[in-house]
């Protein structure tokens, strides 16, 4: 799923990659720690104007 919302992101598909790292987050937050995933949905809601 990691991987899926990077792919994403690299597609300029910000809406579904934010929806893939808050999907993350509910299933495994220390993962999502880890992975940096906070940063990359920051990433994300910068690209779509919802900072």
């Amino acid at each position: 799923m990691y991987f899926l919302a990077r792919t994403e992101m690299k597609r300029g598909r910000f809406d579904e990659a934010s929806g893939l790292l808050v999907r993350i987050y509910g299933l495994d937050q220390s993962f999502y720690d880890v992975w940096n995933c906070d940063f990359l949905l920051g990433e994300c809601r910068k690209a779509t104007g919802k900072d």
